[in-house]
């Protein structure tokens, strides 16, 4: 009896690890919908609002661990990009080998054969996405200024810090962006 209650222990541990994941991306999604947090794919850059960052700011552990799960929030969303891709690639190839075949498919026959192709596709089969560091900025919110009488825009921030992580080294370095902007009007 002994060694079913260690299965059932180690059973209850990986759902607890489980059911952590899950609920911290629930939690960088809010946030991002909130606007506090955006991520741009094409140049890997995080741009995180000042109060998220103060909070998360406390002490370097846990600004560490915040920009850890920040990237385990971006892979995973990476990852579930290269699966779907993956997926309409092969099913798109698998309908057309089939209208090749066959004249006429219905709606039916289509989504069975899109189907069908999608269980027969392997973890393995998709390439995952590499793992980069990435850049982030620190944000703070200009105050709105209405443009006319009826229209308002949301006005771009104002860069505090700039910095990058990479989760391989689990190294961050964290500059204030008026340095930066200093040495770049240097070079210039």
């Amino acid at each position: 009896m002994k060694i079913l209650s260690l299965f059932k222990r180690k059973h209850k541990q990986e759902e607890d690890v489980a059911t952590r994941t899950i609920r911290m991306f629930a939690t960088f999604d809010a946030v991002q919908k909130e606007g506090l947090l955006s991520f741009d794919v094409k140049t890997r850059r995080l741009f995180i609002e000042e109060p998220l960052a103060r909070m998360m700011m406390i002490n370097a552990e846990k600004w560490t661990a915040f920009l850890e799960n920040a990237f385990y929030w971006l892979y995973y969303h990476q990852c579930q990009e290269a699966y779907e891709k993956y997926f309409q690639q092969e099913e798109t190839k698998a309908v057309h080998r089939a209208q090749r075949k066959y004249a006429m498919l219905t709606h039916a026959d289509v989504m069975r054969i899109r189907h069908a192709r999608r269980e027969e596709i392997k973890q393995d089969d998709v390439a995952m996405p590499k793992i980069e560091p990435f850049e982030f900025y620190v944000v703070r919110e200009q105050s709105e200024k209405p443009n006319d009488a009826t229209k308002r825009e949301k006005p771009a921030g104002v860069i505090i810090l700039v910095g990058t992580y990479d989760y391989d080294s689990e190294n961050f370095q964290t500059t204030d962006w008026q340095t930066v902007k200093k040495l770049l009007d240097a070079k210039e």
